[in-house]
């Protein structure tokens, strides 16, 4: 994203100062969008993989997010106060992880099994696999609607799990 400064009179070096600072926040929020990705939606990096979305994707999440960078900036705020901010306001749609259930379920139920996958270095496409085939259990419960935990979704993800790796 280029952001247009005008020059009115003087040397410039003020705009240029702020374009550089605005480059800066820009590449450290892309940085930040892409490790929490990494980390908590890898399934979305799988989905968008091998084509240009997931580029866009991002850079579309970061132009949104710095709109409001420049005007956080604009109110004083400190360089922490509007990456945290803004890279809040690029998850809010990621929340809650399928993929983070999932995989927090594996652990704390398949500890033995988790730590199999995650020695082996399938653990994350473990996971993506079960969500596929079970997204439906998503659906069914509301799981992007619910804050909270869901019991309901807990122990049928569970009983999905035991039989995945109980009979394998």
């Amino acid at each position: 994203m280029v952001w247009k400064l005008r020059v009115f009179g003087g040397s410039g070096h003020g705009d240029q100062f702020i374009l550089r600072y605005l480059m800066n926040i820009r590449d450290r929020l892309t940085g930040l969008f892409r490790t929490y990705i990494a980390e908590n939606n890898p399934d979305l990096i799988v989905r968008m993989e091998g084509n240009e979305s997931m580029k866009r994707y991002i850079s579309d999440k970061v132009s949104t997010a710095m709109v409001l960078a420049k005007k956080l900036r604009e109110q004083g705020s400190k360089d922490s106060e509007i990456l945290d901010t803004c890279l809040e306001s690029m998850v809010s749609d990621l929340k809650p992880s399928k993929f983070r259930f999932v995989k927090d379920l594996i652990e704390r139920n398949f500890k033995k099994k988790y730590d199999q996958l995650s020695e082996t270095g399938v653990l994350t496409y473990e996971i993506i696999n079960i969500i596929e085939k079970h997204d439906h259990l998503f659906e069914k419960h509301g799981f992007r609607e619910k804050k909270g935990s869901n019991i309901q979704l807990e122990s049928e993800f569970t009983a999905v799990l035991f039989d995945r790796f109980e009979n394998t």
